[in-house]
């Protein structure tokens, strides 16, 4: 059982399966603690573009904002040359036990020299294998080198937005030990196609508007077709995706490639059945309330989260509880037809976090009691906290318009069922 141990434990260390150094991609969270340091030496902004390329001999990712950015990637063997070259003085001190090695290496376009790092991590502890009485170390923890080109002209914002700035490319390699980038830049072949592969699957939307239209890849270019046969054959959906395993594609950013085995694509348009109860105070009286309706969802980012903007087409009604004479209750539903549009995101306004805004507007097209007449139209806001609930203040015109009070719901419950599509 020891020798089994022993025996799986170089296997995973030879593979690159386990390693124990956190490869953190979106450390542009961190942008508020950071030192002078960090912030020369780390990318601070989200990439609209993060791909995972599993090379022979590690694992390639490339963190892009626009697909234009690619191009600098043209002559990778080249810039991985230099690279050995400006650190080649420097290979003594680098050594590091069965610790691992993070080093930096930075270009910029408008500077004639190139800044270089190296930060070393310790094991957990002094990890040793035995193999035929001769004990010696053993290193779990992967190298990493980050190769950030920084000076590179681009658009900020949505694809309307002409704002220009510089921004950085990324490109992280994860090794067993850092020396095997001698192994990769022997790859330069299959390294130029993968570059070339990943640039060309970008669609026209993501092209046009890449800060809406995110995406990640992932591409093993070497695994055999029989691999993924003895490997995925178990999954739900093989014989549907089996032709895309080699190659899959996700409409969101990936932290960690741990989505894998995800054989979809998130759309990014929804159409959803809506609902929503509550409660609302038409002039002095409290009457419950109801929404039913359908809403069109487009989905954007707006910072680091999943955002969405949306119109909505429902029906609401308030129910007014009248005693007649004989005692019993007669309900007076009022129903509107309205429309509203807005988005969800993540905020703070005066202090209080919500969840979205949106505007809208209802004309009254079925009355009962005394409550509304004539014509009867209202406008309104909505405001959602984080709790769901939605705070809606109303301006409400009625008797042809001769009557105007404001009026208030509140929405305490919603729901939603869609149905996807992408274009």
């Amino acid at each position: 059982m020891r020798n089994l141990l022993m025996t799986l434990l170089i296997i995973i260390s030879m593979n690159g399966k386990l390693f124990a150094q956190s490869q953190e991609l979106d450390e542009y969270k961190k942008i508020g603690n950071w030192s002078k340091t960090e912030k020369t030496f780390n990318a601070t902004l989200l990439p609209n573009f993060r791909d995972f390329v599993y090379l022979k001999d590690g694992k390639m990712i490339l963190d892009m904002i626009n697909v234009s950015d690619y191009k600098y990637l043209d002559k990778i063997d080249s810039i991985l040359g230099q690279f050995k070259k400006d650190i080649a003085f420097y290979k003594d001190s680098l050594e590091n036990g069965t610790g691992s090695v993070r080093i930096d290496y930075l270009i910029n376009s408008s500077r004639e020299y190139r800044q270089i790092r190296f930060k070393k991590h310790q094991p957990e502890g002094d990890i040793f294998v035995n193999r035929h009485g001769e004990t010696e170390r053993l290193k779990l923890d992967q190298d990493s080198i980050r190769i950030l080109i920084q000076g590179i002209p681009g658009t900020l914002g949505p694809g309307h937005a002409k704002l220009s700035f510089l921004h950085p490319v990324q490109i992280t390699f994860v090794l067993n030990n850092y020396t095997d980038i001698d192994k990769v830049i022997s790859e330069r072949a299959m390294l130029q196609h993968a570059v070339d592969t990943l640039a060309s699957v970008r669609t026209a939307r993501e092209i046009k508007n890449p800060y809406k239209f995110p995406s990640s890849c992932i591409y093993r270019p070497y695994t055999t077709q029989a691999a993924f046969d003895s490997f995925y054959k178990n999954f739900n959906n093989y014989e549907k995706y089996k032709d895309r395993m080699r190659f899959v594609k996700f409409n969101e950013i990936l932290n960690k490639e741990f989505g894998q085995f995800r054989t979809f694509e998130l759309a990014s348009h929804h159409v959803a059945a809506y609902g929503n109860i509550g409660a609302g105070l038409v002039r002095n009286t409290l009457a419950p309330s109801a929404d039913l309706g359908i809403t069109y969802i487009n989905y954007y980012r707006r910072g680091d989260s999943r955002s969405y903007e949306f119109n909505t087409l429902f029906a609401s009604s308030y129910f007014f509880f009248d005693r007649q004479g004989d005692g019993q209750f007669l309900v007076s539903d009022n129903w509107f037809i309205n429309i509203e549009s807005g988005s969800s995101y993540d905020e703070e306004m005066l202090g209080v976090k919500i969840r979205g805004f949106s505007i809208g507007a209802g004309y009254l097209a079925w009355e009962k009691g005394n409550y509304f007449k004539g014509t009867t139209m209202k406008v309104f806001a909505s405001v959602r906290l984080m709790s769901g609930i939605r705070i809606c203040p109303e301006l409400i015109a009625t008797n042809n318009f001769k009557q105007i009070f404001p009026g208030l719901t509140f929405k305490i419950f919603g729901m939603k069922r869609e149905s996807s599509y992408n274009n």
